[in-house]
């Protein structure tokens, strides 16, 4: 003869039983139902079906609760219900601030803060900051310059920092570094080397210049390599130079199936906008030793871009100083008539949109390397303003400003600001 147990006892037995079951075939419908795709992360909530949250998904979530609710079995089962939705980019109340949508536990765990909602109340915007001697994994980082400094008597902050960046998955081929905001001091007024203040990037497949000055509202491309997994170094160093140094830079990791071309340290998008040198805003003197490539993504019905000088008036464009002159080709490389070296690289531009340009002697093609104080493809008798077309493709504007800036002719190359459109394919010529 057996034991018996007390009805109470078994009831209470088969109640815990059953509970277990449901959350057992609870997680198993989870999985069942919902695969998401492995270059993408989800993150997962679970909440009693209480009515303390939600209902309501978010529109880019999935909700699955075990059971409909019509039998005995669904109604044991129907007693949690999970949630998940991408870990993609969301917008916080401050307009130079986005995160990545996250649980505040996950949040937490990864070293952000909070900073409103996401997934319609499922998820919180996630923040991420880093600052010197630091590290971060995250999408969307901002590394920003430290409230507290040692200072110079007199004069300003003296710094090393650096932040290291890792891979956040396998599909991350680049970093896109946006400067929301980049203050440091300028270079050296002869040589144009920034040998007080500097920004670099090292680690990387390709090392972009090193820069300084005032950079505020330009990017870079940080090409990671395919199998690189080791950390890209951004180190920011200055010297007490310049009283008031800061920056505040937006790195966002790029999958390879959103990657920039190859070889393009700035990748710009749209029919128009503005190309600038680095530290055109400082206003002093372009940068030495830039070696570099701007790209311009060529959009959908457009076969041709056309460049112009931004303001002819305030002169936007000087870059191996000669007085008034616009000078291409081979005068560019000529260091008696150019003062030095420098130019930009476009492919094939012309005045008129022909490969064999009136104004120039016959046979004479477009001209590829541009340099002077008038942008211009015409160096006879140019004036400004003067759009340069190119019809090549892909568009690209190459800098090639070497490393050595100490003649006269140079002391007031503030570089290049140029505006481009690009020109639909009925035009093209």
């Amino acid at each position: 003869m057996g034991l018996k147990l007390p009805d109470s006892w078994n009831r209470s037995f088969s109640t815990i039983l059953s509970c277990s079951i449901a959350l057992l075939l609870c997680q198993i419908v989870t999985i069942q139902a919902y695969e998401p795709p492995q270059s993408i992360s989800y993150s997962e909530l679970e909440y009693p079906n209480n009515g303390t949250v939600s209902e309501q998904p978010p529109p880019a979530a999935v909700a699955v609760s075990a059971g409909n609710g019509t039998s005995r079995a669904d109604r044991l089962l129907n007693i949690f219900t999970i949630v998940k939705f991408p870990n993609e980019a969301c917008w916080t109340g401050d307009a130079l601030r986005a995160g990545v949508c996250y649980t505040q536990r996950e949040c937490r765990e990864r070293g952000g803060t909070p900073s409103g909602h996401c997934a319609t109340g499922f998820g919180v915007c996630c923040v991420f900051a880093r600052t010197c001697g630091q590290s971060t994994k995250e999408n969307c980082t901002y590394f920003t310059s430290p409230r507290e400094a040692r200072y110079v008597p007199h004069q300003g902050p003296v710094m090393n920092c650096q932040l290291q960046v890792y891979k956040g998955g396998w599909d991350v081929c680049q970093l896109r570094l946006d400067f929301l905001h980049f203050d440091l001091g300028p270079p050296d007024p002869w040589s144009g080397q920034c040998n007080k203040d500097a920004f670099l990037v090292t680690g990387s497949a390709y090392s972009p210049p090193v820069i300084c000055g005032k950079n505020t509202g330009q990017h870079m491309y940080i090409d990671l390599g395919g199998h690189n997994y080791g950390p890209i170094t951004l180190t920011v160093t200055t010297s007490g130079y310049h009283k008031d140094p800061g920056w505040d830079i937006k790195i966002t990791q790029v999958r390879c199936c959103d990657r920039a071309p190859d070889g393009c340290l700035q990748y710009h998008y749209g029919v128009s906008g503005v190309l600038k040198s680095f530290n055109f805003d400082g206003w002093d003197q372009h940068l030495a030793n830039q070696w570099y490539t701007i790209c311009v993504r060529m959009e959908a019905g457009f076969c041709a871009i056309k460049y112009e000088e931004c303001d002819p008036e305030k002169g936007t464009f000087r870059i191996s100083r000669d007085d008034k002159k616009a000078q291409t080709d081979g005068d560019c490389l000529n260091p008696k008539k150019a003062g030095s070296s420098d130019h930009i690289l476009i492919p094939c531009g012309t005045t008129d949109g022909n490969k064999i340009q009136s104004g120039k002697k016959k046979g004479v093609p477009c001209a590829n390397r541009f340099c002077g104080t008038i942008f211009c493809s015409l160096d006879k008798k140019a004036k400004a303003p003067c759009p340069v077309e190119s019809h090549t493709k892909p568009f690209t504007v190459r800098v090639c400003f070497d490393d050595d800036e100490y003649s006269k002719k140079e002391t007031e190359n503030v570089g290049f600001c140029l505006r481009y459109t690009q020109l639909p394919c009925s035009s093209h010529k």
